[in-house]
C-alpha cells in the first residue's frame, strides 16, 4: 500500500511515454491550492452579499418604497464590498 502512494507522489510522465520534464505531482498540487484559493474569495465574497441581503431582509426593505441605506442598515461601504 506504501508503495502505491509512493508512486502516486513521485508520477514522472516519461514513466508513461510522455516527454515531459515536469513531474506531475507538483501540476497536481498547483491546481489543488489554486482551486483552493478560488473557493476562499468565491466564498468570501458570497458572505459579504448575504450579509447584506440579512440586514435588507430584517429591515423588511422588499421594494423601492421601504429601501433601506446602508447607513440605516449599520453597514459601511466596505461592508457591503469586501
Amino acid at each position: 500500500m506504501r508503495k502505491f502512494f509512493s508512486k502516486f507522489i513521485l508520477l514522472n510522465p516519461k514513466d508513461y511515454g510522455f516527454d515531459l520534464d515536469v513531474y506531475l505531482n507538483l501540476i497536481i498540487i498547483i491546481v489543488f491550492l489554486s482551486l483552493c484559493a478560488a473557493c476562499f474569495v468565491v466564498n468570501k465574497n458570497r458572505s459579504a452579499i448575504a450579509l447584506v441581503l440579512r440586514k435588507l431582509i430584517r429591515a423588511e426593505a422588499f421594494g423601492e418604497n421601504s429601501g433601506r441605506t446602508l447607513s440605516e442598515l449599520g453597514l459601511s461601504s466596505d461592508d457591503a464590498v469586501k
